[in-house]
């Protein structure tokens, strides 16, 4: 029911003519209908029609609206944010390829030198009513000085042991790092999970832009140490061994690439790069009519995440084409090793079709996990134990259970070997004291996967005869 205050009537049609500059409107006594009057009847059968409005008052909502962030335009502190909260609310997702199309590893940061106005610089994040909250400072540790704080620890409070009062410690912030950490986490809890991310561009595509680019190496003295740390791509923090930082990506305690790291049950450190592919080939994607795409010179990022699900357990990407792409410039070979041997993945034109050079991971250049055919083939089959396994907890932890379980562990590992991504295999099924009434059984595994095939080598020798 409405008041016909709020009715206005717009317009009124009598059999297809327009009369409403003929009609009069009345409100009835109780105000809640109008009355039409016409100066001439209708006639019998005569359709009327009545346009009309009526003005409702929006109701009071309680509450604040808050606008939201997104990545269009930010700064990279302000990507940073909206990263790191968005892969903790995706720490339950399952998807095997996950690729951030912006955020890139060697982005301005103050941890390596950059004096950018607009770079990435320590961060603290803390948690409050289920919102992240970012603070950000061009120092590592801030002290606390009187109702204030203070950069200098000569000007902060002391503590009842002579010892500056620190106000808050902040980590260095790494998008790379930030993404292992997300794929680490999935895959020990939920799924195993890849993530990828690209890298800064080239300036042109000349010659002398694209080496600039790409840098070159360290170099070293005659006992192996540094002596001058690489430039470009090959100079890229974490990416390759520099005289002030470790190659490789690690578990930390902070959850920061600058925490302490973290070893696993065999005193290893635990290496998070093998989740973790970086690449900084450019492509030239083709026009579409259909889908309304133009030809374009992007990142290949997203394309190689793309491809990272389509590859099986004993497969690798190394070598893998990538139909309808072309390359808007062609690196040469000795960069290519370069690059591969720092754990970037490249691209090459072959026989007119652009393929991946190798399937590179972010580890360490002594890890076991070089490429990401062993990692897919691993996690496959440490997925394969975990989802043979999920029917019997919660079982009574008897001999019977015992002895089906390894039968059913044993019946992956047999699976993974005809499928030909394992060649050989061990394992043992160990059940340690129950404390507290919780049964646990430990699972030790030695695998021998099939390593993927890296290269051909033809010798050739003349002969007279044979």
């Amino acid at each position: 029911t409405h008041s016909s205050s709020n009715v206005t009537i717009d317009r009124v049609v009598v059999a297809g003519v327009d009369k409403t500059s003929e009609t009069t409107v009345e409100d009835s006594d109780d105000n809640l209908s109008k009355a039409l009057v016409l100066q001439t009847a209708p006639g019998d059968q005569e359709a009327i029609a009545v346009d009309y409005t009526i003005a409702k008052t929006g109701s009071s909502v309680p509450g604040t609206f808050k606008e939201g962030k997104d990545s269009l335009n930010c700064t990279w502190k302000e990507y940073y944010e909206i990263l790191y909260a968005g892969l903790k609310d995706l720490e339950t997702v399952n998807a095997m390829s996950v690729v951030t199309d912006y955020a890139i590893v060697d982005a301005p940061n103050i941890a390596s030198g950059s004096t950018a106005k607009d770079r990435l610089e320590y961060v603290y994040v803390s948690e409050e009513d289920g919102e992240y909250k970012f603070e950000w400072s061009t120092s590592k540790v801030v002290y606390r000085k009187g109702s204030g704080t203070t950069l200098n620890s000569s000007e902060a409070d002391i503590n009842g042991n002579g010892q500056p009062i620190v106000y808050r410690r902040y980590h260095e912030a790494d998008f790379a790092h930030l993404l292992a950490e997300f794929a680490y986490n999935i895959s020990e809890n939920e799924q195993f999970t890849l993530v990828t991310i690209g890298t800064s561009v080239p300036q042109t595509t000349s010659t002398f832009a694209v080496n600039k680019w790409v840098g070159s190496a360290p170099t070293y003295d005659a006992a192996g140490n540094i002596i001058t740390n690489g430039t470009g791509l090959l100079g890229v923090r974490h990416m390759v061994e520099r005289a002030d930082q470790a190659q490789g990506y690690y578990k930390t305690s902070s959850g920061f690439v600058d925490g302490v790291v973290q070893v696993d049950s065999n005193g290893a450190n635990i290496d998070i790069g093998k989740y973790l592919s970086v690449v900084p080939q450019l492509v030239i994607t083709p026009a579409s009519s259909s889908t309304g795409t133009s030809t374009r010179i992007t990142n290949a990022a997203a394309i190689y995440a793309g491809l990272l699900t389509t590859i099986v357990a004993g497969n690798s990407t190394t070598n893998a084409p990538l139909p309808r792409l072309s390359l808007p410039f062609e690196m040469k070979k000795t960069k290519l090793n370069q690059l591969s041997s720092a754990g970037y993945v490249t691209f090459q034109t072959k026989n007119n079709t652009v393929r991946v050079v190798s399937g590179e991971l972010a580890t360490n250049i002594n890890s076991d996990y070089d490429y990401v055919s062993t990692s897919i083939i691993i996690n496959s089959v440490i997925t394969g134990i975990r989802n043979v396994c999920i029917p019997y907890i919660g079982k009574g932890l008897t001999e019977a259970t015992k002895v089906a379980l390894d039968t059913a562990i044993e019946s992956v590992l047999d699976q993974a070997v005809a499928a030909d991504a394992v060649v050989k295999y061990a394992h043992v099924v160990n059940q340690p004291t129950v404390i507290n009434g919780k049964g646990t059984l430990n699972v030790a595994l030695t695998i021998v996967p099939a390593f993927e095939l890296r290269e051909v080598n033809v010798a050739v020798k003349l002969a007279l005869d044979l």
